[in-house]
């Protein structure tokens, strides 16, 4: 049986060896497929156009450092300006090894919204609950 590698059949512009090789187990990318998927743990916050900056900076150079030095996964702020409801929304993506990371940072009951008062005071409104979700796929930047 002839092996060629499929890309030598067909120019895809790929290198498709790799599929004939076994997977090595001591690679970290095939160490990151192999264990458990990590957590998001999503937020939505509403300020009113006036409050929004100084909500941002909360957010900024409070809040969220505070909770990078919790965990290690980072964290994503999001900003949508909503001028027909003079709001701001802000979504936070959170991530975490696992639930009991999870856990750790919110408490037993982890869907519970963690929100300073400090925030409370600039927001208009905002999730009681997050919302929790299992990362899948990821692509490196």
């Amino acid at each position: 049986m002839d092996r060629t590698p499929l890309s030598d059949a067909f120019d895809f512009g790929f290198d498709f060896s790799f599929w004939a090789r076994p997977p090595d187990f001591h690679n970290p990318a095939f160490a990151r497929t192999r264990r458990e998927p990590l957590i998001a743990r999503l937020w939505h916050g509403y300020t009113t156009a006036e409050n929004a900056g100084a909500y941002e900076h909360l957010l900024q150079t409070e809040i969220l450092p505070g909770i990078e030095r919790s965990h290690k996964h980072g964290v994503h702020l999001l900003r949508r300006d909503l001028p027909h409801q003079n709001e701001v929304e802000f979504i936070t993506i959170c991530y975490f090894e696992n639930l009991n990371e999870v856990r750790a940072f919110a408490g037993d009951d982890y869907e519970q919204s963690v929100v300073p008062p400090k925030a409370q005071a600039l927001l208009k409104r905002f999730d009681e609950r997050s919302q929790h979700y299992e990362i899948k796929h990821e692509t490196d930047r």
